[in-house]
C-alpha cells in the first residue's frame, strides 16, 4: 500500500512557535512514517512567529502546503475548515492535527492495518477507556474522539449534512464529534488501536490557562453570551444529541459523572462543578435542564434533588427558630422553633 496515495494531513494553528516546532520535528524525523506524506497547515493568523517557523520547514520539506488566513477565525472554525478539505482532498482518508501533541509511532503498523481494511474511523488515543471491553463501547469511543488529533476519517464521511452540522455546533466545541455520530447512526466501523499513537500534551506539558482557553485569541468583552456560558459537560450534552440512539445518550451522559478517569470522580463533585459554572442562577437556569434533559430518568432525579438540597432550597435551625434560603441569595425565617 502506497500511504501517501491514502492519507492526506491537516495541521491546524495558533501562536504556538516552540510547541509546533517540536510537533514537526516529530513529524519529519527520520523514523516517522508520515514524513513524505502530504501535510496541509492552516494557520490562524499566527503572530509569535509560527508563520515564519512554517516556512522555514516548508523550504526543507516541499511536501508542505502553508495556508495563512488572513485573520483569525478561531480554533474550533479551523477544526471545521480542516474536516472541510478533507472531505475533497481526492484521497481515501485525512488525518487532523493539532500543534501542541506528542507521537508515538511504534504501533503505526496498525493504523496501516485498519486503512487497508478500509475501516470508517480509526481511533489513535485510548487514554479515556479504563477497562479492555471499554474499546468497543461507542459512548467511550465519541469521548476519546473529543479529542480531535485521536481520529483518521475516511474522506467520505465528511457529507453535507455533517459538515453543515459541524459549522452549526462550533460553539460546543465539540463539532469533531459530528462525523463520529452519523458514523455511529450509519452502523459504521470505528476502531480504537490497543496501543495509541497520540499523546495529549495537555498530559505532559505544563499549561496555562490561556493556553487551553475556548476562547483564545478573540475579545472576551465581544463573545456572545452562548459562547462564554458553554463549558465541557454542556457542550458534549449538546453535541450528542444527534445520536438517534436515546439509550446511547444516556450512556454517553453516565460516564461523565462518575468517572475518575474521564469525568468527575462522583455526583457530588459534578453538582459542585455545576455550581461553580454559575448555572445555578436564575438567568442560567435553562442550562441545567439542557443537561438534565440528556439523562436517563434515575440519574436526572439523583442530580435534582442533590441541586435542590444543596444549592436552591436550604434550611437549618438556630436557638430563635428555623431558617429557609433559597438559591443561596432569599433568607428568611419560617418557624420560631
Amino acid at each position: 500500500m502506497k500511504l501517501k496515495e491514502k492519507l492526506q494531513i491537516y495541521i491546524i494553528t495558533y501562536n504556538r512557535k516552540e510547541k509546533f516546532k517540536r510537533t514537526l520535528d516529530f513529524i519529519f524525523a527520520d523514523s516517522s512514517p508520515i514524513k513524505d506524506l502530504d501535510i496541509t497547515i492552516l494557520d490562524n493568523a499566527s503572530t509569535d512567529g509560527t508563520s515564519e517557523l512554517i516556512e522555514d520547514y516548508r523550504q526543507k520539506h516541499p511536501n508542505i502546503t502553508h495556508i495563512k488566513h488572513p485573520i483569525n477565525i478561531g480554533g474550533n472554525p479551523n477544526i471545521c475548515r480542516a474536516f472541510e478539505m478533507g472531505a475533497s482532498c481526492n484521497k481515501e482518508y485525512f488525518w487532523v492535527l493539532c500543534d501542541d501533541d506528542y507521537f508515538d509511532f511504534s504501533n503505526w503498523y496498525e493504523v496501516e492495518e485498519q486503512i487497508e481494511k478500509g475501516t470508517d474511523i480509526i481511533c489513535l488515543s485510548n487514554y479515556v477507556f479504563e477497562k479492555p471491553e471499554q474499546f468497543d463501547d461507542k459512548a467511550y469511543q465519541l469521548y476519546q474522539l473529543t479529542f480531535v488529533p485521536a481520529g483518521i476519517y475516511k474522506s467520505s464521511l465528511i457529507t453535507n449534512n455533517v459538515l453543515m452540522n459541524m459549522y452549526d455546533s462550533i460553539y460546543t466545541m465539540f463539532q469533531q464529534i459530528c462525523p463520529v455520530a452519523d458514523c455511529i447512526n450509519q452502523k459504521g466501523s470505528i476502531y480504537v488501536l490497543k496501543k495509541q499513537v497520540m499523546i495529549n500534551g495537555i498530559f505532559v506539558d505544563t499549561v496555562t490557562t490561556e493556553e487551553v482557553s475556548l476562547i483564545r485569541g478573540q475579545d472576551e468583552r465581544n463573545i456572545l453570551e452562548r459562547r462564554k456560558d458553554t463549558s465541557w459537560i454542556l457542550g458534549w450534552s449538546n453535541i450528542i444529541s444527534l445520536l438517534k440512539d436515546r439509550q446511547l445518550i444516556n450512556h454517553c451522559m453516565e460516564i461523565i459523572p462518575f468517572s475518575d478517569k474521564v469525568g468527575y470522580g462522583s455526583m457530588h463533585k459534578f453538582v459542585n462543578h455545576l455550581f461553580l459554572l454559575k448555572y445555578l442562577k436564575i438567568n442560567k437556569i435553562h442550562y441545567i435542564f439542557e443537561l438534565l434533559s440528556k439523562f436517563g430518568f434515575k440519574l436526572r432525579l439523583e442530580i435534582f434533588l442533590r441541586i435542590l438540597s444543596l444549592y436552591i432550597i436550604r434550611y437549618w435551625k438556630t436557638e430563635s427558630g428555623t431558617y429557609v434560603c433559597l438559591f443561596n441569595i432569599l433568607k428568611m425565617k419560617v418557624l420560631p422553633f
